[in-house]
């Protein structure tokens, strides 16, 4: 099975020893990729989740340190903000007005115009970083017309990619109407949910090939996977997901049978 290697933009902004921890364990990493049978289903996989914290540093001190390690990774994770901020600190339009040149409501009507956004600016990001790595992000929409009078805010989530091919993945047309009782956590699961869709969730999860894994439709379906993970955590209060595989691929199915799909 393929070895995944996590890492965030928090541990180097920690101090100069955590930096220097994080920048060996992706130089280590890029070392093992250049070795390593690209044909070997135990390939190695690096995935990034920017996950910048202002208490921490500024962005472009964020951003100095990971451009760099681009090439290494496999996927980089960003949010809406981080878009945005990209935007303007390289010199983006279609990435720092995002927001702002599109008139978006913040209803179920704005969430048409707010993926066309992301997808745009996306696809301008990757063209500006040369096509080195893979691109994701999470959207999230609220949706203050759906709440129920005294309950929990309600959001509509769906997660994009933009491919080092240029191609965009996005799970736009499953999106999911939820709840939120909970507003951390998210990101993190979609990620994990998204990997055991990649490499874990699916029957032939071993025969997985690392050409294929980011093929357009095995993406499109780890991400849906991903999009269910992180509105399963967002039910639960608290740091951390408890949300185990049994229940992930029970309402996998749901959402599969309620949009006509196949797994």
């Amino acid at each position: 099975a393929p070895h995944i290697f996590h890492l965030t933009g928090i541990t180097p902004l920690i101090g100069v020893k955590s930096y220097k921890a994080w920048w060996r364990a992706l130089r280590v990493a890029r070392e093992v990729k250049k070795q390593q049978d690209p044909s070997a289903k135990n390939r190695l996989f690096v995935t990034l989740d920017m996950n910048h914290r202002p208490a921490l540093g500024t962005f472009e001190d964020l951003w100095v340190l990971i451009e760099p390690h681009l090439t290494t990774t496999d996927l980089l994770v960003l949010s809406i903000g981080d878009i945005v901020k990209l935007g303007s600190l390289l010199d983006v339009p279609e990435a720092a007005n995002l927001l702002t040149e599109t008139k978006i409501e913040q209803s179920a009507q704005g969430i048409s115009a707010l993926n066309k956004a992301v997808e745009k600016a996306l696809k301008a990001l990757q063209t500006k970083f040369g096509h080195k790595t893979n691109l994701a992000v999470c959207c999230k929409q609220r949706t203050p017309e759906l709440r129920k009078p005294g309950g929990p805010p309600v959001q509509i989530r769906w997660s994009m990619a933009c491919l080092k091919s240029g191609a965009v993945v996005s799970t736009f047309d499953t999106a999911i109407t939820q709840e939120v009782l909970e507003e951390i956590g998210g990101g993190d699961s979609w990620l994990s949910g998204t990997l055991d869709g990649l490499f874990g969730g699916c029957a032939n999860a071993e025969a997985v090939a690392p050409d294929s894994v980011w093929s357009e439709a095995a993406l499109k379906a780890a991400m849906r996977r991903g999009d269910l993970m992180a509105t399963l955590k967002q039910q639960q209060v608290g740091d951390f997901s408890h949300v185990m595989q049994e229940r992930l691929d029970e309402e996998h199915q749901k959402l599969l049978k309620k949009h006509g799909l196949s797994a």
